[in-house]
């Protein structure tokens, strides 16, 4: 059954359901939400984390509909268009956590 669904899928869902299923793929949902270390989402950012997750709409209420790049501000062009600014936020954001935990060490 698992073959012919291979089959049947595009690219695309393939790999994000490799993705999903990938070990602590969920963990974000069960962790606790520790403000000091950035784990606490606001009800938007949980909806966009979940709409990332399953691949849906981001909701267009706070997002721009086109990139400063001129493209359209799919999820996809979002987190790899270089002129956006989110790859940069997610580095950014990243490197605070792991300044944050090594000041503990």
């Amino acid at each position: 059954m698992a073959k012919y669904l291979e089959k049947e899928i595009s690219p695309l869902v393939q790999r994000q359901l490799e993705l999903l299923s990938e070990k602590g793929a969920s963990s974000w949902l069960t962790s606790l939400p520790l403000k000091e270390y950035g784990f606490l989402l606001n009800k938007q950012e949980f909806q966009d984390a979940i709409s990332l997750r399953y691949n849906l709409t981001l909701s267009s209420l706070n997002r721009p509909r086109l990139c400063v790049c001129g493209e359209p501000s799919t999820i996809n062009h979002c987190l790899t268009c270089k002129l956006g600014g989110y790859i940069s936020l997610r580095h950014d954001s990243l490197k605070g956590t792991i300044a944050k935990l090594l000041e503990q060490v």
